[in-house]
């Protein structure tokens, strides 16, 4: 069962994370087994103490597996960057933060960021100002500590999604469906040969959506991969996501034993998540 939950960042939601007793960090062997434990709490413990409830979503494909969690952040693009820093972000992020010319992408790097640190320090039981967070060669921030669980980040206009698995890679995507981007130019860019009969097949009023859904979840399957998204090797039309039948992409074999969902998204928006078959735990 796939869970989404939305998450309103604010100093309630904090302070209940701060000061939550979690599993002190296990040994190795029990590493990931503990580690789902923390994840389940920390959705338990923003049903409790969050200003807005925490919104379950049905499961989206009897496919998507347990173990997979999103969660939905709001995002207020107006927050000065100490506000959606929310004192947990280190120099280099704020740094990071600082440097993009617009106040409200600043706002949503920041909030997605302290975010995702709240979340990990609840599953791992540290301090969210104290984790490492490292990038690889192609930019993918992962936690600089043996066992750790999985995570991936995205964020879009007014939202961020999170998702977060001790057992598995994950990949997600939230893109804002806006009007002034003309899609027709980027089909090239963005389809694979099964997707352009896909969308040739739709009615005309339903393709833009669709053009939308299939960028998504190809980010979605490229950040599962741990691809950057402009990678010379496997890009977007190495692989097709379409059709999308029922919430479940058809994710063609060229990009490997990745499998991907749509993801019930805000009005205006589209979501994806996506995850290995293969699991991570060795």
């Amino acid at each position: 069962m796939l869970r989404i939950c939305r998450v309103c960042f604010g100093r309630r939601l904090f302070e209940a994370l701060r000061n939550t007793v979690c599993w002190k960090r296990p040994d190795a062997e029990r590493a990931t087994f503990l580690w789902i434990v923390n994840i389940k709490i920390a959705t338990r413990i923003e049903l409790s103490s969050m200003q807005k409830p925490c919104l379950s979503k049905p499961p989206l494909h009897r496919d998507v597996p347990d173990d997979v969690y999103i969660w939905l952040v709001e995002v207020d693009v107006t927050a000065s960057l100490p506000e959606a820093a929310a004192g947990v972000l280190n120099a280099e992020e704020l740094a990071r933060a600082s440097r993009y010319r617009h106040q409200a992408d600043a706002a949503r790097f920041a909030t997605v960021r302290a975010a995702l640190r709240h979340v990990l320090s609840l599953t791992l039981d540290a301090d969210p100002a104290g984790l490492v967070l490292e990038t690889d060669a192609n930019g993918r921030p992962f936690l600089a500590m043996p066992h750790a669980p999985d995570f991936n980040v995205s964020h879009s206009g007014a939202y961020g999604l999170i998702a977060l698995s001790a057992l598995r890679r994950v990949g997600v995507d939230i893109e804002e469906m806006r009007s002034s981007l003309d899609w027709l130019e980027l089909q090239s860019a963005v389809f694979a040969d099964a997707d352009w009969r896909a969308l040739d097949a739709l009615p005309e009023l339903a393709r833009s959506a669709s053009f939308f859904a299939c960028w998504s979840g190809k980010e979605a399957v490229l950040k599962a991969r741990g691809e950057g998204l402009v990678s010379a090797q496997f890009g977007l039309t190495s692989f097709s996501v379409l059709p999308c039948l029922e919430g479940r992409f058809a994710v063609s074999s060229a990009a490997g034993d990745i499998r991907a969902a749509a993801l019930d998204a805000p009005a205006g928006y589209v979501a994806a998540v996506a995850w290995s078959s293969a699991s991570i735990v060795s």
